[in-house]
């Protein structure tokens, strides 16, 4: 049945793109063209499997970031509120992972509270290289979803990957200030019900802004080809609400349906947290295909124009 419905769409498109030409219109695909080459691109580029190998190696790279998170956060605020700031983001993580890291940020902060702002430089370097293998995957994973073999050298990769893995860190800090904020400066504000209500609920558009624009960036500077700004637009728009509704979605499965600890035992949290970071890593590379499919499309408009008339 799904095989029967994806050559209908495949069909309309087709049946599209023929009007396009025998009407000797610029041939512009519709939306179930497009879908329909959005799945195949999926598919072809194997996406479940690639987002399952950026998983892992973000997996990986999450503990040194974390020691990269608090002591930056640790220059701005003290450190050890950060963990109950981070329960801000309990609506769209599961609660198992939501444990997973406040663990290990509390394991961070008591190691290194006496010395977060002395070490700071060189620890901060070699946990950022350790997290860097995380924006590495990803960097690979977004050439095959631009269909890019990288050309880059190896100096150069990690250069970009540490400048990303920095950035996401910055972004990270800014993003969990900002929300944990705007309730602690209320609190202390003779604010009316009416209006603390919108001032709260501002926070989560800023956090998809946030992440809007994080996405852009990591679409515009990770792949191994320079596109336009705008070409990461749509992709990054797409990848963001796929990432919050996603998350958002899983986060109430996880709470009221699935048993993972029943069948993983105590790995289960580990085995919901590494679903997450899927979902996460999923959302943006098929973000990656929709800013591919975007540019395919507007260069083959362009290619079918007529050309203009000779001036008379």
């Amino acid at each position: 049945m799904a095989v029967a419905a994806l050559n209908g769409l495949r069909e309309r498109g087709e049946t599209n793109r023929h009007l396009g030409e025998d009407t000797g219109r610029p041939a512009r695909p519709s939306i179930w063209s497009m879908l329909w080459r959005l799945v195949d691109r999926i598919s072809r580029d194997n996406l479940s499997l690639v987002a399952a190998g950026v998983a892992f190696y973000a997996m990986l790279a999450i503990f040194p970031a974390l020691g990269v998170f608090v002591s930056l956060f640790g220059l701005v605020a003290d450190p050890k509120t950060v963990e109950g700031q981070i329960l801000a983001l309990s609506a769209f993580l599961p609660q198992e992972a939501i444990q997973i890291l406040l663990g290990a940020l509390h394991g961070v902060v008591e190691k290194n509270t006496s010395r977060l702002n002395t070490g700071l430089v060189i620890g901060l370097a070699i946990a950022l290289f350790s997290a860097r293998t995380g924006m590495s995957s990803l960097m690979t994973g977004l050439n095959i979803a631009y269909d890019r073999p990288e050309a880059r050298g190896i100096l150069h990769q990690q250069v970009v990957a540490l400048a990303l893995t920095l950035g996401g860190m910055v972004f990270g800090v800014v993003s969990i200030l900002a929300i944990a904020a705007v309730p602690a400066v209320l609190a202390f504000l003779p604010v009316p019900d009416e209006i603390r209500t919108p001032l709260l609920l501002i926070r989560w558009p800023f956090l998809a802004a946030v992440t809007m624009l994080g996405f852009t960036i990591i679409y515009y500077a990770a792949p191994c080809h320079r596109v336009r700004w705008t070409s990461t637009v749509i992709g990054a728009v797409m990848a963001t609400a796929l990432w919050l509704i996603g998350s958002a979605l899983f986060s109430a499965y996880v709470t009221r349906i699935a048993t993972y600890d029943a069948t993983y035992g105590s790995l289960g949290a580990v085995v919901v947290l590494l679903l997450w970071l899927w979902l996460t890593a999923l959302a943006l590379l098929i973000g990656a295909e929709i800013n591919t499919l975007h540019h395919d499309r507007d260069h083959d408009v362009t290619a079918t124009k007529p050309p203009a008339a000779p001036p008379r």
